[in-house]
């Protein structure tokens, strides 16, 4: 049997939103309500998503009752692995990154938007709308630089400051 390793399945932010929802299972309504699972390229990820949801995981403890409802012995590596990244989820990191799922899956569409106008000035062989549609995807790719950018310093300082609140949290605790 081959062994698949995490970036072997799905994108990293499909893997991050797993894990997530294992670790941080107070999200799910909020997941199910923005129908994310919906938008996932691996079916894999999908399939293991959806059974989170289905089995209404309401605690980190319950990731080995989800294990043993598992046969596939491929999802049962990935759900162990996801269960325990070194990533901490709080609200407001994962409505960030609910946010960053959706901005991702609206360039996605855009982008192949363009890519089906450029097939199309392509086959008419108009060359006007043919530079017209590249330069288009040309502008939106470095837009969509600048808000990745953007998203990962707005990330970055969201995660810091929660850091440093936590970290001053816990020295009024220890006084």
């Amino acid at each position: 049997a081959e062994k698949h390793t995490l970036s072997d399945k799905g994108s990293r932010l499909e893997q991050q939103l797993i894990a997530m929802m294992l670790q941080f299972p107070e999200i799910l309504p909020e997941i199910k309500r923005r129908r994310v699972l919906e938008h996932f390229e691996s079916d894999t990820l999908k399939s293991i998503g959806n059974t989170i949801l289905h089995h209404h995981l309401s605690s980190t403890e319950q990731v080995a009752d989800l294990l043993n409802l598992i046969e596939d012995p491929e999802q049962k590596r990935l759900i162990a692995a996801l269960a325990v990244t070194d990533e901490r989820f709080n609200k407001k990191g994962c409505l960030m990154l609910i946010h960053q799922f959706a901005e991702t899956i609206q360039r996605r569409h855009k982008f192949k938007l363009m890519d089906d106008k450029i097939k199309a000035a392509e086959s008419q062989n108009d060359h006007i709308l043919l530079n017209k549609v590249l330069n288009d995807k040309q502008k939106l790719a470095i837009r969509s630089v600048k808000q990745k950018i953007t998203l990962r310093n707005d990330t970055y300082r969201m995660v810091n400051e929660d850091f440093i609140q936590e970290t001053h949290n816990g020295a009024i605790r220890s006084e």
